[in-house]
């Protein structure tokens, strides 16, 4: 990771509805200023609910250190680290003074977190060789919003499904499934770690994850996701190895609590659908060319994740058991697991048998 340097100039790595977030190359900590439609505030409350169960959880939850509601607060949340507004501040300020904004962005509420760490040199080289457009690949080299690179798992679609369009960025790369293969990266372990993490949220946290993204990115700590090394061949699972590669979670703006009941389920059921396609989707369609095996394989995704879920939902549940003085209610809680389950292959059975697409928005009732 490259040292500090605090001359170095503020840029955008991230911008979701709630706001965008701002940091340094190098620098563990990123400034998220507020759009005006967002919240900050409950944000902030989902991520510390998570934070306090991060030792069980398998992917990594960035550190917040505070909500500003003064910029000028910046100086001591940053630990001195105050150079944004003399870099960067003309972004956001007009000729008319610190009072005004940018139309989209408010003067007054910014969060302060860890920033997830970009994947190293080699595996951006590898990513604009393997996926770039060859006349491209200089200027994306080239362009320093490609030093924050993460990569996005789509574990529930495929490439084929989904043609490239746009210019090319590393910042928030997506890789599906069949890509994420192709590069001999171990799909297996993000599925147990993405059912694990969904079943912890789901019932013994309680939060909805809707509109949670994952990346894949190295880490402050030891790994704890080591990449496959069956392949004598050179791959990226070599490279990412070297940067201490997890899985990361974040973007809680969206996220609800959620209740151990039916109307729970129905919230994660919306939520899981509405959300990019990180989890493994049942009843994948084939192949253009009629090809069977994305459709076999997907399934066997799905089964893994099915049961992984159903495991970990089982043993929160069991760990709980003796808390509750209902044997019968604790009984009617145990079953929602499968119940969210049977709620999402119902959905997609309905879907494949109507051929709408695997992605779909679903109304929800709540918003």
């Amino acid at each position: 990771m490259a040292q500090e340097n605090p001359y170095h100039p503020f840029r955008c790595i991230g911008e979701g509805t709630s706001g965008s977030v701002w940091a340094a190359y190098g620098n563990r900590w990123a400034i998220k200023l507020e759009k005006d439609n967002g919240n900050l505030y409950r944000e902030r409350y989902i991520h510390i609910k998570i934070d306090r169960f991060k030792h069980q959880l398998p992917v990594e939850i960035g550190g917040s250190h505070g909500l500003a509601e003064d910029f000028e607060l910046f100086d001591s949340m940053m630990l001195g680290f105050h150079r944004f507004w003399i870099t960067c501040g003309s972004v956001f300020l007009t000729t008319q003074g610190p009072s005004y904004f940018l139309q989209g962005y408010t003067p007054r509420f910014a969060r302060i977190m860890e920033c997830i760490p970009s994947l190293p040199g080699p595996v951006r080289d590898l990513l604009i060789d393997s996926y770039c457009p060859t006349m491209d690949r200089a200027a994306v080299r080239e362009n320093p919003a490609n030093l924050h690179c993460l990569i996005r798992p789509y574990l529930g679609s495929r490439r084929r499904d989904d043609p490239p369009s746009g210019s090319f960025s590393l910042n928030n790369l997506a890789l599906h499934v069949d890509e994420l293969e192709g590069l001999q990266l171990d799909v297996n372990a993000y599925v147990e770690i993405l059912a694990d993490t969904l079943a912890h949220c789901h019932w013994a946290i309680g939060v909805d994850l809707k509109g949670v993204r994952f990346v894949l990115a190295p880490t402050w700590l030891p790994p704890l996701l080591p990449a496959n090394h069956n392949s004598e061949s050179p791959s990226l699972a070599n490279h990412v190895s070297e940067s201490e590669h997890v899985v990361w979670m974040l973007g809680y703006d969206s996220c609800r609590d959620m209740s151990s009941n039916n109307d729970g389920v129905s919230q994660a059921v919306i939520a899981f659908w509405n959300n990019e396609p990180f989890y493994p989707r049942p009843y994948g369609g084939p192949a253009a060319d009629g090809d069977p095996y994305p459709r076999m394989r997907q399934r066997r995704l799905w089964n893994h994740f099915r049961q992984r879920y159903l495991e970990s939902s089982n043993r929160i549940w069991l760990h709980v058991q003796s808390s509750y003085t209902n044997e019968e209610q604790w009984r009617t809680c145990a079953r929602l697991p499968l119940l969210f389950i049977e709620k999402i292959e119902d959905i997609a059975q309905t879907g494949f048998r109507l051929g709408l697409p695997e992605r779909r928005e679903l109304e929800d009732p709540i918003d």
